[in-house]
């Protein structure tokens, strides 16, 4: 039996607002220590920032990529 590959989520939003965005930012910098089920993190690892500006970023003004160990974590 194979071992489960952890989950990669990949985030996007389109937040106008500047400090809106600078406040998402700061609470998903928090969110790995912060986020627990049963009392343990279970984000492995969570990365936001703001994407490079040029016509492939669609608008969009924060990713975040998100990795979890299953999708149960996920959800």
């Amino acid at each position: 039996m194979s071992t489960p590959k952890p989950i990669h989520r990949l985030t996007l939003f389109k937040v106008t607002n500047d400090n809106d965005r600078d406040e998402m930012l700061d609470h998903y910098r928090g969110m790995k220590a912060s986020a627990l089920k049963d009392g343990k993190p279970y984000i492995q690892s969570i990365v936001a920032g703001k994407p490079f500006e040029d016509e492939r970023s669609q608008g969009y003004t924060v990713a975040v990529h998100s990795v979890f160990a299953c999708r149960a974590d996920m959800e």
